[in-house]
């Protein structure tokens, strides 16, 4: 698959396009972050503050790999064995 295609299949799924092109969850806790030949799957991870210093959210990768080894299995994104989670509303 293709950057193209990726983003296609994830945007039919409910992932949210952001200002840079990246595609969220939306939990916004998960982001899919693409490259020029690959793409990664990462975490935000928060720290909880404290009274001397809150270190700021980063994000933390999941999973990546090359556009050429990653697959659809049953219409989903399929990266390394994992299958990305189709996005739906919120209850």
């Amino acid at each position: 698959m293709n950057r193209h295609e990726i983003a296609n299949v994830l945007k039919s799924q409910g992932w949210v396009e952001d200002r840079f092109g990246n595609l969220k969850a939306k939990s916004g806790i998960v982001r899919v972050k693409f490259q020029a030949n690959s793409m990664r799957v990462e975490k935000k991870i928060t720290f909880k503050p404290n009274d001397f210093y809150t270190k700021p959210p980063e994000w933390v990768n999941i999973v990546s790999d090359y556009y050429k080894d990653i697959s659809s299995v049953d219409g989903q994104v399929c990266i390394k064995g994992r299958k990305l989670k189709i996005q739906t509303e919120a209850v």
